[in-house]
């Protein structure tokens, strides 16, 4: 039986300075194509939609961070936004939000051994999140060192795919997900940021088949997991506290390679929901003692 690491959040920030602009910024390349202004856009290519908001406070004289949220499988761009409440906090922070679509009329991501249809199917997942990037870059000023994925789910097994992928990408974040059913030949370290709850019934804390598992794979346990990542970013085996509140607990590895951050935030209870986001109906508890999206958009604005 396959065995599949839990995906995570996982997540990997670089900036850089030029100039006067502020810390993890730099001056765009020029903009040949008609640009996008603040606001919720809704584009598509070769059919396939995806929704980006641009923040309140985007500058087109200053490039931008930006992070794609995918949805789980099932899901949809539209629930995402919903899901998340992720928009606020984009303007807040000045980063540029992208909501990619899945494949098929029920929507899935081909991740690797994962799942439905666009897995059946063997859609070019990755290529289309190149097309969407290449997209943006000709259309918004963009920080080429500062492009993020995030996901829930599916959606945060094909995160993972992408920075492993996909070079542009400095790193994921990976919600109630799973990974490491696909080589990853990622040479770079990344920022690795990773909730899990513990009664996780879909991609189980422990590893295995979930009790409720639509996809039916077994799944490796958080540890081994995160061990991977450790080892990838040559982190030491010692860790310190970095939030701690009611059902929620982060921890940090420590002594990392330059550039590199592994952190896992466990959920007692938790259930296969997004922290501190809308509550989702026979999944598990949705913690309020954390919210991911503030806390993800934190640490993209810490580098």
């Amino acid at each position: 039986m396959l065995r599949l690491l839990p995906l995570f959040l996982l997540f990997a920030l670089t900036a850089c300075a030029s100039g006067d602009l502020p810390p993890g910024n730099s001056a765009p390349d020029p903009i040949d194509e008609p640009p996008l202004g603040p606001g919720l856009h809704e584009l598509t290519i070769e059919d396939r939609p995806f929704l980006v908001h641009v923040p309140a406070t985007y500058d087109a004289g200053v490039t931008a961070p930006v992070l794609f949220l995918l949805h789980g499988g099932f899901g949809n761009a539209e629930g995402t936004v919903r899901l998340t409440g992720f928009n606020a906090i984009a303007d807040r922070e000045g980063i540029i939000a992208v909501y990619p679509q899945g494949a098929g009329l029920v929507p899935t991501w081909n991740a690797g051994t994962c799942c439905g249809y666009a897995r059946r199917r063997q859609i070019d997942d990755v290529g289309f999140h190149a097309a969407i990037l290449a997209v943006l870059k000709r259309r918004l000023a963009v920080n080429p060192q500062r492009i993020f994925a995030a996901g829930i789910s599916n959606g945060g097994m094909m995160a993972y795919r992408l920075a492993c992928e996909l070079t542009a990408f400095r790193g994921a974040i990976g919600i109630a997900a799973s990974h490491e059913f696909f080589p990853c030949e990622r040479k770079q370290t990344a920022l690795i940021l990773h909730f899990h709850g513990t009664e996780d019934m879909h991609v189980p804390w422990n590893g295995g088949v979930g009790d409720d598992s639509f996809a039916g794979v077994a799944f490796s346990s958080v540890a081994e997991t995160m061990a991977g990542w450790r080892q990838r970013n040559q982190c030491s085996s010692e860790s310190e506290v970095t939030f701690r509140k009611g059902s929620v607990v982060c921890e940090r590895a420590l002594g990392c390679a330059a550039g590199g951050q592994v952190e896992l935030c466990r959920i007692e209870g938790g259930g296969h929901t997004w922290p501190g986001g809308r509550p989702m109906p026979g999944l598990g508890v949705t913690t309020g003692d954390i919210d991911a999206s503030d806390y993800l958009a934190r640490r993209i604005a810490e580098l």
